[in-house]
């Protein structure tokens, strides 16, 4: 099974995030670039990215869910409360 990046992060934080949100949905994940280093991104920033990878054929179901904002629902039941 070939795996393809859907998404790019800066910190491994906002990558587990994401990776939550789409096992949440039965989509395997893998992170890659996790546990490089703390120096690696001071000699070059773009190699410190967190890269979000999916199998191929869910790449776009993937993405989907990503561009998704969630935050008004969440927002609608803290209301109530």
């Amino acid at each position: 099974m070939k795996y393809k990046t859907v998404k790019q992060y800066r910190n491994s934080l906002q990558a587990e995030v994401g990776k939550g949100r789409l096992e949440a949905e039965g989509i395997p994940v893998i992170l890659a670039g996790v546990g490089l280093g703390p120096l690696t991104g001071f000699f070059n920033p773009r190699s410190n990215d967190v890269r979000l990878q999916v199998p191929e054929d869910r790449l776009e179901e993937a993405r989907e869910i990503l561009e998704t904002d969630f935050s008004a629902d969440v927002d609608e039941q803290w209301d109530q409360q």
